[in-house]
């Protein structure tokens, strides 16, 4: 993506409430009378005009609020902005009025997993007038942002935010067709992994959290207790449920054998199976001892943990334990040798998303890279929302580091599903997973090195 130091140092020093000098339209108190706070979903551009091409004058973040002063027009919010009129999309925001007097037409919602109950038009606004991008067949699952406006709910489809109507959302069916017969009901004495019957954990689906009450079938399998979970048949370990007014006395789970200890040479993620896409238990400080099981996979390393099997990134376990803080400045890397890797020269890795900043941890703990940058206003969302980063490459422009680069690229392409990559760019050629057949496509002239992303390997992440 396009970027020069001068929008970096001037996007960290424009807040919300800065003040202006350009010219600006006066609003009187009348004005915003009968309109309220719009509040971001996620960082979200503040632009001069109602257009994806017009100027960024900053951003707004997740959680932060404007007063809106207007109706909204084609999908954007007027707001008041330090003395002027600016726009959001309000595709971002919560609490939008499309007219002067109206409820809000923008609201938080569900965040969970939806299913199509008929064939359903997937549209690029939240209204019938909107253009009709695709139409998913009934019993096609589709992922909530948690922003709904009137009849319609907002979701992700080919990376991209899009509307469908409310009605034809359900949640997911049992595999057996028609209702899912329960004898009984369990309470969660513990956060609970969602797995399939063989035990494994079923990627996509989030952890159970503690203390949920859940129909069960009455049906076991080992050391597995059948129950219902947003609709679906899943199983959880019966170690960590108990019948609902009965004392529990379940069989332990049976965990692997542990070869040794290991020490996490940093913050380190500890997720219910073997990549980034699996749920998040916990996160354990610098330094934790773990036990390992000598298991590798994808990258990351089996642990007996709290009773349970875990599974965390094998790059930031060390033999030894480290001492100290794991990088400086703006971010740090980790290595897999229990040091640490100074992010010199990074910007905007504070805001990232879990999954971004693991891409950073990553790259700079395989290739020892020490420039990223990744929260900073730009035309398209995915640098103000935290889901992008650029790597940075020393002396890209000879053939030894032109090969590094795509050695980047091809190793984040190979292992896209395990990091949650949406898409990578290099070298003016650009790889999507929903494309993934076409492989690398060249893109057009853009007219500089950066620009045509020569110096740097750019990838967007998908979620957290």
């Amino acid at each position: 993506m396009k970027f020069t130091r001068k929008m970096q140092a001037g996007a960290a020093a424009m807040g919300v409430t800065a003040s202006l000098a350009v010219a600006s339209i006066a609003l009187s108190p009348d004005a915003i009378a009968n309109y309220g706070a719009v509040t971001a979903t996620t960082a979200v551009n503040i632009r001069t005009s109602p257009s994806t091409s017009a100027s960024i004058l900053g951003v707004l973040y997740a959680g932060n609020k404007l007063t809106q002063v207007g109706a909204i027009t084609a999908g954007w919010v007027p707001v008041k902005y330090g003395s002027r009129t600016a726009y959001i999309s309000a595709n971002y925001l919560t609490g939008a009025k499309a007219s002067e007097n109206s409820a809000a037409t923008t609201k938080s919602g569900d965040t969970s997993a939806a299913w199509t109950t008929e064939p359903l038009n997937v549209r690029t606004g939240p209204t019938i007038k909107y253009r009709i991008i695709t139409t998913l067949a009934k019993g096609t699952k589709v992922e909530r942002t948690g922003l709904v406006s009137g009849d319609f709910t907002q979701i992700l489809h080919d990376g991209s935010r899009a509307w469908v109507s409310s009605t034809y959302l359900g949640q997911a069916q049992s595999s057996g067709g028609g209702s899912i017969t329960t004898t009984s009901s369990v309470k969660a004495t513990a956060a609970l992994a969602v797995r399939n019957q063989s035990g494994r954990s079923i990627a996509g689906y989030t952890a159970i959290p503690n203390g949920t009450v859940l129909p069960a079938t009455g049906q076991l399998a080992g050391h597995l207790t059948e129950v219902v979970w947003r609709g679906a048949r899943v199983w959880v370990t019966s170690a960590y449920v108990s019948a609902v007014g009965s004392t529990p006395n379940p069989e332990p789970e049976k965990l692997p054998a542990e070869i040794g200890t290991r020490y996490a040479t940093t913050a380190l993620n500890v997720r219910t199976g073997a990549g980034t896409n699996y749920a998040l238990v916990t996160t354990v400080a610098q330094g934790t001892a773990l036990k390992i099981t000598g298991t590798v996979k994808n990258g990351f390393a089996e642990i007996n943990y709290n009773g349970a099997t875990r599974w965390v990134s094998a790059a930031y376990l060390s033999s030894t334990p480290s001492s100290g803080n794991s990088g400086g400045g703006s971010g740090s890397g980790g290595g897999n040798t229990g040091g640490t890797i100074d992010l010199k020269g990074s910007i905007g890795l504070n805001g990232l998303k879990p999954s971004a900043r693991n891409i950073v941890n990553v790259v700079a703990s395989r290739w020892g890279l020490t420039t990223f940058y990744g929260v900073r206003p730009d035309a398209l969302p995915d640098h103000p929302s935290g889901h992008a980063v650029d790597i940075m490459l020393p002396q890209w422009s000879t053939s030894a580091g032109k090969a590094r680069g795509w050695e980047i690229a091809n190793y984040l392409r190979a292992n896209a599903a395990s990091l949650d990559i949406q898409y990578v760019i290099f070298d003016q050629k650009i790889w999507n997973v929903a494309r993934d057949k076409e492989g690398w496509r060249t893109m057009a002239n853009r007219g500089s090195a950066t620009a045509n992303h020569k110096d740097h390997v750019h990838v967007t992440t998908k979620g957290l």
